[in-house]
C-alpha cells in the first residue's frame, strides 16, 4: 500500500521599485507586519485557469511545475532589506509516495520574484486527489530546516488545520507565507496554470499538466497594490497670470498592502509637460490625500496625467488622466 504523505511547501517572492526621487529622499523601508499570520486554511480549491472543457474520465498522468516564487515584505529582525528565503514543496495524490522537496535558499527583497522552473511532481496515473502544499520561510540555521522537514514528513492525510500547525510552530521572524490547495476528479485534479497564489507574504506561480504541461507562465511583474483614487480637477479653468486664478488639484493615494510603502508621484500636462512631483510614505492599508494649487497660463484643452511609482526601484504602479479646458 502506497505511503500517503500530506504535504506542503512554500515559495516566495518580493520585488521592489524606485523612480527618480529627489536626491535627498530615502525610500521608506517597509515596516514589519505586526499582524499574526493569516488564519486562512483553504478548504475549497481555487478555480484554476485554462481548465479543459471536459473533465478527465480516467486517472491521467500528471505533473506539477513551479515556475516562480515571490515575497512581498522582506523585513526580518536580522535584515531590514532582505529575507533569506527557503521553500519546501510537497505534492501528494494519496497514491504516489512524495517526499518534501526543498528549493535552495536565496536572498530576496521587497516584491521580488525568483525563477524556479522546477518539476516537483510526476505520476503516470494520478490518485483520487492532488494536493499541492508550499511553505516559504526565512533560513536562520540548519536545525530550523531539519525540524521543519521532519514536521512535513510526519503529516498524513491532509486535514483542516494540519498545515496551520506547522505555520504556528515556526518562530514569528521565520514565517513568510504558504500556499495549500487540494483538487479532486470533479475539479480535473486542478489541471491548468496558477498565477500569484498564496497566503500572507508569499506568492507562487505554477502549472499542473496532464501528459503535456500548459505553456510556461510569463515572468510576472510583481508590484505593490497601490492606486490613485479620486482625482479632482475642475473641467473648466480660467487662464491666469501672476498668481491669479489658482486651481486646486486633489488626488488620493491608496495603499492596499498591510505594511508601509514609499511612492513617488509625478504630474504632467499635455500642453506644457511635467509640472510637479513629490514623494510620500503611505501607511499599511491606508491612504493619503494630496492637495496642490496651480496657475494655468496657456489656453486650450489639456490632459492632466498623474502617475505613481514604487520608490524602491522606480516601476510604475498606476496612472490617471483628467481632461480640462482652459479659457481666456
Amino acid at each position: 500500500m502506497v505511503r500517503m504523505v500530506c504535504v506542503l511547501g512554500v515559495v516566495l517572492l518580493l520585488v521592489c521599485t524606485f523612480v527618480g526621487c529627489a536626491p535627498s529622499y530615502t525610500p521608506l523601508v517597509p515596516t514589519p507586519n505586526t499582524t499574526q499570520p493569516s488564519s486562512h486554511t483553504p478548504s475549497v480549491p481555487p478555480v484554476p485557469q485554462n481548465l479543459p472543457v471536459a473533465a478527465q474520465s480516467t486517472h491521467p498522468s500528471l505533473n506539477v511545475t513551479v515556475d516562480y516564487i515571490g515575497i512581498k515584505n522582506a523585513y526580518t529582525s536580522v535584515d531590514k532589506y532582505h529575507s533569506n528565503v527557503k521553500i519546501i514543496v510537497v505534492v501528494n495524490d494519496g497514491k504516489t509516495n512524495s517526499d518534501p522537496i526543498t528549493i535552495p535558499s536565496a536572498s530576496m527583497t521587497y516584491f521580488e520574484t525568483r525563477e524556479i522552473n522546477q518539476r516537483v511532481f510526476q505520476t503516470s496515473s494520478v490518485g483520487d486527489y492532488l494536493k499541492v502544499s508550499i511553505m516559504a520561510y526565512n533560513v536562520y540555521n540548519r536545525d530550523d530546516t531539519l525540524s521543519l522537514l521532519s514536521a512535513f514528513e510526519k503529516l498524513g492525510q491532509p486535514v483542516a488545520g494540519s498545515f496551520r500547525t506547522i505555520v504556528e510552530s515556526l518562530p514569528k521572524e521565520s514565517y513568510i507565507g504558504y500556499y495549500d490547495s487540494i483538487w479532486y476528479p470533479a475539479d480535473n485534479w486542478g489541471i491548468g496554470s496558477y498565477e500569484e497564489k498564496g497566503v500572507d507574504n508569499f506568492r507562487v506561480w505554477f502549472r499542473i499538466g496532464a501528459g503535456s504541461e500548459p505553456p510556461l507562465i510569463p515572468k510576472p511583474e510583481f508590484l505593490p497594490d497601490i492606486k490613485i483614487k479620486d482625482v479632482t480637477i475642475p473641467s473648466s479653468i480660467s487662464l491666469g497670470q501672476w498668481g491669479n486664478h489658482q486651481v486646486t488639484h486633489k488626488f488620493t493615494l491608496e495603499n492596499n498592502e498591510n505594511f508601509a510603502i514609499g511612492v513617488r508621484w509625478a504630474a504632467n500636462s499635455s500642453m506644457t509637460g511635467d509640472f510637479d512631483s513629490g514623494t510620500v510614505d503611505l501607511p499599511g492599508n491606508g491612504s493619503k490625500e494630496i492637495t496642490k494649487q496651480y496657475t494655468y497660463n496657456k489656453e486650450g484643452t489639456a490632459a492632466i496625467t498623474y502617475k505613481i511609482y514604487y520608490a524602491y526601484n522606480g516601476k510604475q504602479l498606476d496612472q490617471r488622466t483628467v481632461e480640462v479646458s482652459v479659457a481666456p
